[in-house]
């Protein structure tokens, strides 16, 4: 997550309770010109708000208290609210979002889109092939451009810029941040019983791929279907693994010590109840730690990033986005989803009045030299 989105999710987890990632996708471009909402006087078209529904990437989700997912994988989650409601709310947010950076004087202009375009075309040259192959047309691409810059110039105004030898220093001081840590894709031979170690070594020995007898004897999960891929689970191809840059165990050690292409001794790992598992490695493919020559374009990123650091320290749009969203006058025409944007108006405006409560009761500090006297006797 990047610096402007963590200050975008705080702000939209203020507003409605969660949290909302900014997704592309209120362009318009044809369909139904029926207005379903008016913001401050920009209307909403339906088929503004049916691209939002169809191509909205992020969702607000109820994360269960004892949630079977863990991190990385998919599953299915209730939707903290329905979400014609959401994508609702992610059009007013954006709206508003432009609508603030053009009463700040910062609303990016045509040639700032232009420029943002072409540096995420430098960074991915598929990004805009990919996103209109999810169903995104050029204007709900340039759209998403123009609130990405606004919600950045809002973060960074007043801030002095960063220069591109700014960020050539920053990358050089800390080269850690952009290092590519050392890989390695294995597959393992699993074995209980000691005795089958010789058995192992006669077939690999004999020309029979590492992947058949790994099939053949390893006690490791789905190690015949996915001919001893390491982790297993993944598929018959392994999928890379990070290397530590010191060996933590047995099974570390025999890794680093293998080279590529090349199957190790025969490792020793303890087990539950004091059993002994038996493990032969296969190394196919090894990469060093290297640190990454980053190009113009990934250098602007640190730019900015630079920039966004500082301003996150100055600047709290937090306020700023929740007096623009209570002064909006916002006019929705259908029922179901009027009834669920004044529902969470109501959630927002309670929150700021007990922030208020709470801001007010605050205690201050008596200004210096003030206080009590006592005459000394």
């Amino acid at each position: 997550m990047t610096a402007i989105s963590r200050v975008r999710t705080l702000v939209i987890a203020l507003l409605v309770g969660g949290v909302a990632l900014l997704s592309v996708g209120c362009g318009g471009g044809g369909g139904d010109d029926t207005v379903i909402a008016v913001v401050n006087g920009e209307k909403v078209t339906k088929s503004q708000y049916l691209k939002k529904l169809e191509t909205m990437s992020s969702v607000r989700a109820v994360n269960p208290p004892q949630s079977p997912l863990q991190p990385g994988q998919t599953g299915e989650v209730p939707v903290a609210e329905a979400l014609s409601g959401q994508a609702l709310t992610k059009i007013i947010d954006e709206i508003l979002t432009l609508q603030t950076a053009k009463d700040e004087g910062v609303l990016p202009s045509k040639e700032d889109v232009d420029r943002e375009q072409a540096l995420m075309e430098q960074l991915n040259p598929n990004y805009v092939k990919n996103l209109k192959a999810l169903g995104f047309t050029l204007e709900d691409i340039r759209r998403q451009l123009m609130v990405r810059l606004a919600e950045r110039n809002l973060l960074v105004r007043g801030i002095p810029k960063k220069t591109t030898a700014d960020a050539k220093q920053y990358i050089a001081e800390h080269p850690e941040e952009f290092t590519v840590p050392a890989q390695v894709r294995l597959r393992w031979i699993v074995l209980d019983d000691p005795n089958l170690r010789d058995d192992v070594d006669r077939e690999l020995a004999s020309g029979i791929t590492f992947g058949a007898v790994a099939g053949k004897y390893s006690t490791a999960v789905n190690a015949r279907a996915e001919n001893g891929a390491f982790p297993p689970g993944r598929g018959a191809q392994p999928t890379p693994q990070t290397m530590p840059d010191e060996a933590t165990n047995p099974f570390w050690e025999a890794v680093l010590k293998t080279p590529k292409g090349r199957v190790s001794n025969w490792v020793e790992l303890p087990g539950a109840g004091g059993k002994t598992s038996y493990i032969k490695l296969l190394v196919e493919d090894k990469t060093e730690k290297t640190v990454r020559k980053l190009s113009a374009a990934e250098e602007e990123m640190v730019r900015r990033a630079l920039e966004e650091r500082e301003a996150r320290d100055v600047n709290d749009l937090t306020d700023l986005y929740l007096k623009k969203l209570l002064d909006a006058k916002v006019e929705i025409n259908v029922p179901y989803l009027k009834a669920t944007w004044e529902q969470q108006l109501a959630m927002i405006k309670d929150r700021a009045a007990r922030m208020d409560e709470r801001i007010g009761n605050a205690p201050t500090p008596a200004p210096s030299g003030t206080g009590t006297e006592t005459d000394g006797q």
